[in-house]
């Protein structure tokens, strides 16, 4: 059951990364997008009997006690507020799936499984950049409509800023390991650098200078040499980067020249059609201007899970709240989305699973056996928070690749303490009767 069930993860990273491409391209029908969601529930079925092994570590049983926590609490606060039940079980799909599959993948997947799909991911970027090529020499996309193997839709350079952040900072770390050689990681961050170019994705520019602190900083492994090396190589990668973004996209470098500009353009309230628009670093005192008020109940519990949920393809999914204020791109933060439907307290909780996970990175990463899988998983749970206020990375389809790094520690936790159990059962000495007199 194991090895079907470690196939059908494979299966889920793999899809994810190629089915917006065949949609957009192909002309693949776009329901066929859902077959992540059944595979999921498929998934979850078959692991309903492994709950409890959840608990077993040490580790992470707490984190595991939180995160259940976490889930049934926002559940019953949105019966209690009477959210329509089908809102319910979009919002349970929109919020917890990602994280059903992180425990999934925790109790099912091996170190060499991860070794062995995140090259398979790192690979794929050889076909992303033939997408991209497609999609601007032979589609005529630009910028927002230009996202690789993402598709040619609005928010397909959520999925591939994860995306290039996750092979980025993989490669990054098992370089400094010796896992990775200097000819890989260069031609990752230097593909990854022309393609957040050409798709205008200026965050990722930021998170690449994360990417190469973090290591540096936190790691344990690897000469002091061949980090500077690998700063080198990342600073380098960046100050390139830069030049090429002036050029190509020469609007946007006046947001990106000084703080100021920074957090004017991440603050702006109104866009092209003077629509009023949720920003990324005002989310919450917005809703709290706009929707919440002076009603204090709103602002600790909100108004439920999935009161605010859209979907055009199931209806009875769809939120009387999403089709007013849609317009507003509330759904495009997921401070902002988290915060409507479970208030204060829910969106303090959610942070504080990214806050758990990298404690217990922070704390793994002396260990030399777990180093590398530490430090991997520090990286993108910083990653995750900043995405958090960026963009809604964290409640579409490409989470599913964030939760799967994040599991890479716990998985090589469980392995470890699974093998040194068996260790101590194996050489156990039974216990022999005395010799009669």
């Amino acid at each position: 059951m194991k090895l079907r069930l470690s196939k059908l993860i494979e299966f889920q990273i793999y899809y994810l990364l190629i089915i917006e491409s065949l949609i957009s391209i192909v002309g693949v029908p776009s329901i066929t997008r859902y077959l992540l969601d059944v595979n999921l529930i498929f998934m979850a079925a078959l692991s309903m009997q492994k709950i409890p092994f959840l608990f077993k570590h040490r580790e992470y049983n707490r984190l595991t006690g939180y995160i259940l926590f976490y889930m049934v609490a926002i559940t019953a606060t949105a019966f209690i507020r009477l959210v329509p039940t089908g809102q319910i079980l979009w919002g349970i799909r929109n919020n917890f799936f990602f994280i059903f599959f992180f425990f999934i993948c925790i109790d099912n997947l091996k170190s060499k499984d991860v070794d062995r799909i995140m090259k398979n991911v790192v690979r794929l970027q050889i076909y992303n950049v033939v997408c991209i090529l497609v999609e601007f020499i032979f589609m005529h996309k630009r910028n927002d409509l230009l996202s690789g193997m993402f598709g040619t839709e609005y928010g397909g350079n959520a999925y591939l800023n994860i995306y290039l952040t996750v092979i980025c900072a993989y490669c990054f770390v098992g370089y400094i390991q010796k896992k990775i050689n200097q000819y890989v990681l260069i031609a990752v961050i230097l593909s990854s650098i022309v393609v957040a170019t050409f798709s205008e994705i200026k965050f990722f520019f930021f998170e690449l200078a994360v990417i190469l602190i973090i290591p540096t900083l936190f790691s344990n492994k690897g000469s002091v040499v061949k980090r500077l090396a690998a700063v080198a190589f990342g600073i380098a990668g960046l100050y390139l980067g830069f030049k090429v973004f002036s050029i190509v996209q020469s609007d946007s470098m006046e947001h990106m020249t000084s703080l100021e500009s920074i957090i004017e353009y991440n603050s702006r309230t109104v866009y092209g059609k003077n629509d009023i628009a949720i920003s990324r670093l005002t989310a919450i005192s917005q809703v709290n201007d706009y929707f919440f008020q002076d009603n204090t109940l709103n602002k600790l519990i909100g108004y439920g899970l999935g009161a605010c949920e859209s979907s055009k393809t199931f209806k009875w999914c769809h939120s009387n709240f999403a089709t007013m204020y849609e317009d507003t791109g509330y759904r495009n933060r997921s401070t902002a989305m988290i915060y409507l439907e479970t208030g204060y307290i829910g969106l303090i909780l959610f942070v504080g699973i990214f806050v758990f996970i990298m404690a217990i990175a922070l704390k793994s990463k002396r260990k030399k056996e777990f180093s590398s899988y530490a430090t991997f998983t520090l990286m993108m749970s910083v990653i995750s928070l900043f995405n958090f206020v960026y963009n809604s990375s964290l409640r579409i389809e490409i989470a599913y690749l964030i939760f799967f790094s994040l599991a890479t520690l716990f998985i090589k936790i469980r392995e470890q303490k699974t093998t040194e159990a068996k260790i101590k059962t194996e050489v156990k000495i039974p216990k022999t009767k005395k010799a009669a007199v």
